[in-house]
């Protein structure tokens, strides 16, 4: 490699490669008429139903891949149903069983007898 062709850092400075630059405008340009003007089978004018008109984009036109997903609609765990089959009847208990007049821990009474 010729050192007097890239900088200190390793940047390419030396002169632009005109023939690859131009092949891949000319693929790039093609692949864009390609998707600007595709083949249509009908010639009535309309456009495909769920198609995109230019200004109105479906949902078929967007990837997926990128969209942003809320902490609410990510699905973290699977559901019962999931888990243990559709015959099954699961519970989940929300409410405490003891009521909170009653103490979790009883205090300790003495109890004393006179007799007499």
């Amino acid at each position: 490699m010729d050192d007097s062709l890239y900088d200190e850092f390793g940047n390419y400075i030396g002169p632009e490669i005109e023939s690859d630059r131009e092949s891949d405008d000319e693929i790039e340009d093609e692949e864009f008429q390609d998707k600007q003007h595709p083949e249509e089978d009908g010639s009535d004018g309309e456009h495909p139903p769920g198609g995109s008109n230019g200004w109105i984009t479906t949902i078929n036109d967007v990837e997926m891949d990128n969209q942003i997903v809320l902490p609410e609609d990510k699905k973290y765990y699977p559901t019962a149903e999931e888990v243990y089959g559709e015959d099954v009847e699961t519970l989940v208990m929300d409410e405490d069983e003891q009521p909170l007049e009653m103490p979790i821990i009883k205090p300790v009474r003495d109890v004393r007898f006179e007799v007499g």
